[in-house]
């Protein structure tokens, strides 16, 4: 079993870099300032359970399924 603490060291992203991120696992974002407006009010984590539908299963990258849009 690995370490509790293994999870904590993980640093947090910048809005920049989320907007990043998703864009490397396949999510268009057409308008970079309304994702960025959104993940800064709602925020990742809270809008990372409505990503799940719109991924590729069984994908530990987490990727988007193709043609999958931010709107």
């Amino acid at each position: 079993m690995s370490s509790p603490r293994k999870f904590l060291d993980k640093p947090a992203l910048s809005l920049e870099e989320q907007i990043k991120l998703l864009s490397r696992r396949g999510l268009l974002i057409q308008d970079p300032s309304r994702a960025f407006h959104y993940l800064q009010y709602i925020g990742y984590y809270r809008l990372s359970g409505y990503f799940w539908p719109f991924q590729v299963p069984n994908d530990h990258e987490h990727k988007f399924q193709a043609d999958t849009s931010f709107d």
